[in-house]
């Protein structure tokens, strides 16, 4: 019967026990021999046995609002392990992509099987954002003996913006489609040989791909499917490797723009101009299109098609103070 479903290992129990081939276990009413109880097989037992690690240095640069300019500049460097980046409640099944499936301890016996780097591991992180209140118009450094009209039009303006970009998320390769140790949780896979390059890359149907020739990749996902040079399933009472290749990371700029008129103490009209991704830049989530990083279908295996990012969208504002 193992052979017959070799890497899905656990489904052979179901058989065996579940739908009684070749010879019933619970026979009579006795389930004490039974390894696999379709009774409780979707019952979770709650244990405080997680765990995790944080360790970052953190650097910041800042700048007081002085001549009309403040910002901010700041870097982190740091790693973060653990078992599981999410509640263990969270179903697979009830959410898509490996934030959710990979929180899953796969085998209860080695709760520590998957630990690895988080799933928002990010070992650099930079972000900054300012406010300059620029030095147009009526009493300023350019234009400062300008008249109404002229500063209606050049004076009163502010410029602010925000920037943040990280390193590479984490992401895995999931088995397929076979349960060898947990029921309907089929594990990762395990790397052999040299690791492939990751990165974003254009494959053979000219799509974005997170690995580099992956039409060159093969694998036999389980024992006797073929030779394989790149990756294998987990094996019975294996969890796979977890959070063991590096997607694209997250970078974006936000901008606005804006100005005031001031016609009395208590009234004012204030126009506002929002940019939000000024660059139209596109980054690629890989661990969101991990239903596409499968040893089983290698026609797509890792295309991205999903983002981290949305496209450029521009928002204005005139708003009357009174």
């Amino acid at each position: 019967m193992y052979n017959c479903y070799a890497g899905n290992e656990t489904l052979s129990l179901e058989i065996l026990d579940a739908f009684c081939f070749p010879a019933c276990a619970g026979a009579n009413g006795d389930q004490a021999f039974q390894y696999y109880q379709p009774q409780f097989s979707s019952l979770y037992g709650w244990q405080t046995r997680g765990n995790s690690s944080y360790n970052g240095l953190q650097l910041t640069l800042r700048h007081a609002m002085s001549a009309g300019l403040q910002f901010d500049f700041n870097y982190t460097y740091s790693k973060s392990i653990d078992v599981g980046s999410n509640a263990e409640r969270v179903n697979g099944f009830e959410s898509v992509g490996a934030a959710a499936y990979n929180s899953q301890v796969i085998n209860t016996f080695s709760p520590n099987l998957w630990r690895a780097v988080s799933d928002f591991d990010t070992p650099h992180q930079l972000n900054a954002n300012f406010i300059w209140d620029m030095p147009f118009g009526h009493g300023r450094h350019w234009g400062g003996a300008s008249n109404k009209f002229a500063n209606a039009i050049l004076g009163g303006w502010t410029l602010s913006g925000l920037f943040r970009w990280t390193s590479g998320f984490p992401f895995s390769v999931l088995s397929g489609n076979g349960w060898s140790t947990d029921f309907e949780l089929e594990g990762t896979s395990f790397v052999q040989g040299a690791k492939p390059k990751t990165g974003v890359f254009r494959d053979q149907d000219g799509d974005p791909n997170v690995f580099k020739n992956a039409i060159n990749l093969t694998c036999t996902c389980y024992p006797g499917d073929g030779f394989n040079t790149n990756f294998r399933a987990a094996y019975a009472g294996e969890a796979g490797q977890r959070n063991n290749f590096r997607g694209p990371g997250y970078f974006g700029i936000d901008g606005g723009l804006a100005k005031a008129w001031n016609f009395k103490e208590d009234k004012a009209l204030k126009f506002s101009w929002e940019v939000f991704n000024v660059t139209n830049s596109v980054r690629f989530d890989a661990a969101g299109s991990l239903p596409n990083e499968d040893l089983v279908d290698i026609t797509s295996f890792g295309k991205l098609n999903a983002e981290l990012t949305n496209p450029r969208v521009m928002q204005f504002a005139l708003r009357l103070l009174f």
